[in-house]
């Protein structure tokens, strides 16, 4: 029987070097205080339309809040004040081509997914409207810089930071320190979401909803990074989950599809690391001298 791999002696936990609490509940109070900033009308109306005016679009509401969490609390908090490393949180240099290719292969797939599932209703496959207007490429394009700047901010927050320092400062709970870190980060990241679920108009109850999904799905995103060490691969999934840019029309949601398809590669990642070794011929043996 193949025996999978403890999470708990996973790099990304490992080579993280450890933070003082003083500095994790600092990061969480200034991002606590940029979100309340970034919903506030006034901000909208005194940054982020005036961007979006000038830019025709291209600097989106997303797009540059996220910069600017970027570069206050990444680089000013984590770097700067904390003193940590780019690869604390994840940013390493290697990885990224990887990340690439299986991006644009996970988003390949879910359309392969969403066309077969049009095929077998009794709607004929169709393509998706929004792909249908002349600026077709301009339209979706615009949104993307956004979409992959929140991805790789909310990565880096909540998996590449927030995961590791937590098991790190878990240490005296025991064997199920991971557990705590991971819930703990995870019930933070949905609730990041409960201002988006507000100005969406959401109900109380659909908030609630919103936020245990998105947590739900955090958990997922933090045990694909644990499975890969690849945090540039888990930023990639995480831009295609909230943007799948489906080509066809079908009867369930593109972004589930993706989901599903990041959870199989998910638990299939430890076994497929334990059969590919062996599939590799072993060196001829010198036989030794008489």
């Amino acid at each position: 029987m193949t025996r999978v791999p403890s999470l708990t002696r996973a790099r990304p936990l490992r080579t993280a070097r450890p933070v003082s609490g003083e500095l994790i509940l600092g990061v969480l109070t200034v991002h606590t205080v940029l979100l309340a900033l970034f919903y506030s009308p006034a901000f909208q109306v005194l940054v982020s339309r005036p961007f979006a005016k000038a830019t025709d679009g291209i600097a989106t509401h997303v797009l540059v809040t996220n910069l600017l969490e970027f570069a206050i609390l990444i680089a000013g908090c984590m770097i700067v004040v904390g003193g940590m490393r780019l690869r604390d949180v994840g940013i390493r240099r290697r990885g990224w081509v990887t990340a690439v290719l299986a991006t644009l292969s996970l988003w390949g797939l879910t359309q392969l997914v969403m066309h077969g599932l049009a095929e077998l209703t009794d709607v004929p496959a169709s393509l998706n409207p929004v792909w249908m207007y002349p600026m077709a490429s301009a339209e979706i394009g615009r949104p993307l810089p956004g979409v992959l700047v929140a991805a790789a901010v909310e990565e880096v927050m909540y998996r590449g930071f927030l995961l590791p320092q937590l098991f790190h400062l878990t240490q005296r709970w025991g064997t199920q320190r991971l557990t705590y870190a991971l819930v703990m980060s995870q019930v933070l990241f949905g609730i990041n979401h409960v201002p988006a679920g507000v100005v969406m108009g959401l109900s109380p109850f659909e908030i609630g909803s919103y936020v245990v999904l998105a947590a739900l799905v955090g958990v997922f995103l933090a045990v694909l990074y644990l499975r890969t060490d690849n945090l540039w691969l888990v930023i990639g999934f995480h831009a295609v989950l909230n943007q799948p840019l489906s080509f066809y029309l079908s009867p369930l949601d593109p972004s589930l599809v993706v989901l599903i398809l990041g959870l199989l590669l998910t638990l299939a990642i430890p076994f497929l690391r334990q059969i590919a070794p062996s599939s590799t011929p072993s060196a001829p043996t010198t036989p030794s001298a008489p």
